[in-house]
């Protein structure tokens, strides 16, 4: 599942982890199978990032997706295939092998290239949101009627 946070203050930082880090794996380990896991308030870029270490390849990102996200994967998943479907039936998130794109890049270690592409529109976040200090604080979103 994926969801929207309220953008951030001015000067609000943010600290990028690789994500086997994140995950406590060594960068050195197989992806998969890949364990469920949960993150709050990142940049939708982050998550891209992400995207490309799991899947062994770089991941053009044409969703437009501007802002603050958090994302979780609630199962097990075996297969780079499975993740892919995943992401598009929870999150409307469409991952494809860019066949052009790969065919003219010089990459040729088989890991390929992705283009990421925003299907639906992802939920926008009611509930508390962490702050920096792991305690949880209410956000409104003025003029959301999705609620």
């Amino acid at each position: 599942m994926l969801w929207r946070y309220p953008d951030p203050e001015p000067g609000t930082g943010f600290s990028r982890v690789v994500f086997s880090v994140f995950m406590g794996r060594s960068t050195d380990a197989p992806m998969f199978p890949l364990e469920g896991f949960a993150v709050h308030s990142v940049p939708f870029m982050f998550l891209v990032n992400w995207f490309e270490e799991i899947l062994g390849g770089q991941v053009i990102d044409e969703t437009g997706l501007p802002g603050i996200y958090g994302f979780e994967l609630k199962e097990r998943l075996n297969t780079p295939e499975a993740l892919i479907q995943v992401l598009r039936d929870e999150a409307g998130l469409v991952i494809t092998r860019d066949s052009a794109r790969y065919r003219r890049s010089s990459c040729g270690n088989g890991s390929g290239i992705w283009k990421l592409m925003k299907r639906v529109n992802c939920h926008r976040h009611t509930g508390p949101v962490p702050n920096s200090l792991g305690a949880h604080e209410k956000t409104d979103f003025p003029g959301d009627s999705s609620r």
